[in-house]
């Protein structure tokens, strides 16, 4: 194991290239991402007779399938060993791609959005975060904002990227071109693991097992405050056009402030990290949503006024980079890296569990006639709520 470092610099020149496969993974995710899959959505709907409120339903629920199988299958890191493990993961990934160039019926495009979700959103981040906090625990935070960096960079350079080459590809073309970059980008993943002088220590498969997370009150207080900003955020950004009509913002200048959002998020996961490894991730988690609270009073207060957008957004990346990386940083404080795997895989399931119920349950409220406005107010009371439970927690960590 590294020693402890003091800085982002001199942690990156003694573990440079065990954070380039931890970013690699994270980079990789992005082909699972929401805003990647979305961009084939109109030539699957137009090919396969899909409505766009029924592609949001199979969507919806192969998000939710997948992060169902998510908490069984991210602790068996600990059976495979991590070469292994991070090989049949890019695999998938890789095979979910190259498959929807060739799907051909409605139903395969619904099972290989699980296969997308589960290896992409899921599995490959759940890789990066739990084997980068295993080698390097006492740096965790600083380590673990790094490597989440590589999410901010999918977000900024592969959306563009796809919108130039679809023309010319089409939706199927541009799913042959991820199969091809996943590929690479596996090879790449298994040279910066086996980094020289730092082979991954072996799976405690001795270890006793965990408490049930269901029934441990420590777990159940902090997964509000996690859970939290996923769901906030896709329910808003799935609703970001009637978000602009009601607050009375150009949509211009909103689609300018998602730059400042990627730029918040990319500040949040690297101050996180220093604090982290300083005052531990227990400390930190009864703060952390504050922001994002700015952010929904911004909504219910700034109504007409462009300012507001540009809170809400600085507000909500703020948020949104700490829990990035806050997530695993708990999980190996409070339970320890031999039951990391399992606590993680479990956490990061629910993420994926509230990120596909948020459009469902926000469009319910929508056709009840409760607007977003009046969703903010009683998202700013819950994140108060959520960020009270975890007071006992932080209490404890002192």
């Amino acid at each position: 194991m590294a020693a402890p470092q003091t800085g982002y610099l001199g942690f990156l020149r003694e573990n440079g290239r065990a954070v380039v496969f931890g970013a690699l993974l994270t980079l990789l995710s992005s082909f699972g991402q929401t805003f990647f899959v979305a961009l084939s959505a109109p030539g699957i709907r137009a090919e396969f007779g899909f409505t766009e409120g029924g592609l949001g339903l199979v969507y919806a629920g192969a998000t939710l399938a997948a992060g169902l199988l998510l908490g069984w299958a991210g602790r068996l890191i600990d059976r495979a060993g991590w070469p292994r493990y991070a090989t049949a993961v890019c695999l998938g990934l890789a095979a979910g791609c190259a498959g929807m160039a060739l799907a051909a019926q409605a139903w395969v495009v619904a099972a290989l959005y699980v296969l997308l979700r589960l290896c992409g959103q899921g599995l490959t981040t759940h890789t990066a975060m739990t084997i980068t906090a295993r080698r390097f625990p006492r740096d965790a935070g600083k380590a673990l904002g790094l490597v989440a960096l590589g999410l901010v960079l999918g977000e900024a350079v592969l959306p563009p990227g796809a919108v130039a080459l679809l023309p010319s590809l089409g939706w199927r073309g541009l799913w042959w071109v991820a199969a091809a970059l996943v590929l690479v980008g596996l090879v790449a993943v298994l040279w910066a693991l086996e980094a020289p002088g730092d082979a991954p220590p072996k799976p405690q498969a001795a270890a006793a097992p965990p408490v049930p997370l269901w029934r441990d009150r420590t777990f159940l207080l902090m997964q509000p405050a996690l859970q939290a900003p996923p769901f906030i955020m896709t329910g808003f950004l799935f609703n970001q056009m009637r978000l602009a009509e009601e607050m009375g913002w150009a949509m211009a200048v909103y689609a300018g402030t998602f730059i400042v959002f990627a730029l918040m998020r990319a500040a949040g996961m690297l101050f996180a990290g220093p604090v982290i490894d300083r005052l531990g991730a227990a400390r930190l988690l009864p703060a952390y949503l504050l922001p994002l609270a700015v952010a929904m009073a911004a909504l219910v207060l700034g109504q007409g006024s462009h300012a507001s957008a540009l809170v809400f957004m600085v507000m909500a990346g703020l948020t949104n980079g700490v829990v990035a990386t806050l997530g695993t940083a708990l999980a190996a404080q409070l339970y320890g890296t031999e039951r990391l795997a399992a606590v993680r895989s479990a956490i990061a399931g629910g993420l994926l569990i509230a990120a596909a119920l948020a459009p469902a349950c926000f469009g319910l409220l929508l056709d009840a006639g409760i607007g977003l406005r009046a969703q903010a107010a009683a998202c700013f009371v819950g994140l108060v709520a959520a960020s009270l439970l975890t007071w006992p927690i932080a209490r404890a960590a002192r």
